[in-house]
């Protein structure tokens, strides 16, 4: 098993940052890495577990990724979703996003992380760890820079 952690301090409420995030349709607009979220027409707020998201990553480098992952939660703290290679033994990853209270709840500790896991993982680590840090960092800066701009 494979985790990857980043986080980043912003100078808005938890409220505030979970807003901006959950307006997936315009990712397009300021984020880099992580560049689309398509809820497949649900309205993003109401996405509950099982629902079918569509993703697109851009990392710096390397080839664009596409993938169909399913909602594991979707609270106002917490955003997440599971996504599957052919079974969870082959791989799998489970991508988390949190909203945390800092300073009394006038500033957001954003945590995103991935948890990997199958017997491909050790693999597809080897040529994508620092590659998909590297994108979460990105991304969550680029997150920081929409609220405190």
């Amino acid at each position: 098993m494979t985790v990857i952690v980043t986080e980043i301090l912003i100078d808005k409420t938890p409220a505030e940052v979970h807003e901006t995030f959950m307006k997936f349709d315009t990712f397009k607009d300021w984020s880099k890495a992580l560049v689309k979220i398509d809820s497949n027409g649900k309205d993003p707020k109401t996405l509950v577990a099982g629902d079918k998201l569509s993703v697109s990553l851009e990392p710096e480098g390397k080839s664009p990724m596409n993938f169909t992952p399913a909602v594991v939660e979707n609270s106002p703290s917490v955003f997440s979703w599971k996504g599957t290679l052919l079974a969870d033994f082959v791989f799998s990853g489970t991508h988390k996003f949190q909203f945390e209270p800092v300073d009394g709840g006038k500033k957001t500790k954003f945590i995103q992380s991935e948890t990997f896991s199958g017997f491909l993982n050790p693999v597809i680590d080897y040529f994508t760890y620092d590659s998909t840090k590297k994108a979460f960092a990105t991304f969550n800066e680029s997150l920081k820079a929409k609220l405190e701009k």
